[in-house]
């Protein structure tokens, strides 16, 4: 209960209620803009998106080192991409005649690429949450995915027709909506499973931003006219997707570095643990077999130091601790023979020599009597 109670608190601050009021107020501008000028409401919305997405991907690269989060880095770098394949999307949208085309096929075809390079980008910087990557590989795959995309719809030609005017979308473009919004819904069960290694509140706006990316993928699969109201629609979720994204990564960054970085230091504090507990279940499995071993053990340190003695050995020489043991010269718990002989081998040892595989001694039990044993080294 309490733990709702700050998560609302989270959310419903002035501040976020004035900002959603704000953006209401933006979105209903943009609404009208875009029945008075739908160019310069595509211009706007993408030209935000693409702004959104160069933000995620300087903050994400310039705090690798600091925060070591593969999710925000991999998600930076698709970005990074994401935001050049939106720029040529712009730039060919009808009407814009930058380039030697005509109709909107052309922005069409680089609409879907790009939201294929998200949506697989997100699904698996998913996967890969706390896992190690290279980050020179990463722009390596998408450079080369860049250039191939744009190549075979600017080029070669050879991109699946999307959009065919006066007829509206063909069967490639709506059924790649479809995968797109399946691809982006694995992600957010994937995310949501994981949710643990994010702050709650950026968690929960990630979800939201790719809730709305599916939506807005779904309106793109209806419209017959690129300058149609399902357009305008599922453009405006991409900028509200878009803007959640920006919050949840640049701005949650930027404002709240110590609670990013506390978060980080957290998880490795967390994970440090683990292994010690780890360690010391594996040392505790190790001793026990020590101790219940039918033969009797002792461990030394390079220093030639007496650590260990299991406790069959104790039991068999009628010792009840490891320091009770220690604290018995040596010579009242071996014979002179034995003692000589174990002289013998400290002044071998000094000078380099090493000690034969194995040896006997006799040695002396608590209660006086002798043993003749067999060593092992």
């Amino acid at each position: 209960m309490v733990k709702a109670k700050s998560f609302i608190s989270t959310f419903f601050t002035l501040n976020n209620l004035l900002r959603c009021c704000s953006m209401i107020i933006g979105l209903i501008a943009l609404f009208f803009l875009s029945q008075r000028n739908f160019l310069l409401f595509h211009c706007i919305i993408e030209g935000f998106s693409i702004v959104v997405a160069f933000s995620i991907f300087l903050f994400a690269w310039n705090t690798r080192r600091m925060l070591n989060d593969n999710f925000f880095v991999l998600v930076g770098i698709a970005f990074l991409f994401v935001g050049i394949l939106d720029f040529f999307h712009t730039l060919a949208y009808r009407g814009m005649n930058i380039f030697d085309i005509s109709g909107g096929n052309v922005a069409t075809q680089l609409w879907i690429g790009t939201r294929y390079v998200q949506s697989l980008s997100i699904l698996a910087t998913a996967f890969l949450i706390n896992r190690k990557v290279r980050p020179a590989l990463a722009f390596f795959t998408y450079t080369a995915v860049t250039v191939i995309l744009l190549l075979s719809v600017f080029q070669w030609q050879v991109f699946p027709v999307c959009f065919i005017e006066g007829s509206g979308l063909t069967p490639f473009k709506i059924i790649s909506e479809y995968c797109i919004s399946f691809i982006v819904l694995v992600s957010i069960i994937v995310i949501w499973k994981k949710r643990e290694i994010f702050d709650s509140r950026i968690a929960v706006i990630i979800i939201t931003s790719l809730s709305l990316m599916i939506l807005s993928e779904m309106a793109f699969t209806l419209y017959r006219d690129v300058y149609g109201i399902l357009n305008v629609i599922g453009h405006i979720l991409k900028l509200v997707s878009f803007y959640l994204l920006y919050v949840a990564i640049v701005e949650s960054g930027l404002k709240n570095p110590l609670s990013v970085l506390f978060r980080e230091l957290k998880k490795g504090n967390e994970s440090l643990q683990e292994q010690i507990r780890l360690r010391r279940e594996s040392e505790a499995q190790y001793r026990a077999s020590l101790d219940n071993s039918p033969i009797s053990i002792h461990v030394y340190s390079k220093k030639r130091e007496l650590v260990f003695v299991n406790k069959t050995d104790l039991a068999r020489n009628g010792y009840a601790s490891l320091e009770e043991f220690k604290s018995i010269p040596v010579e009242k718990k071996l014979t002179p023979d034995s003692v000589a002989m174990v002289r013998q081998w400290e002044k071998d040892v000094a000078f380099g020599k090493p000690l034969p595989d194995s040896f006997y001694l006799d040695t002396i039990t608590k209660n006086g009597e002798i043993r003749n044993l067999r060593a092992l080294r």
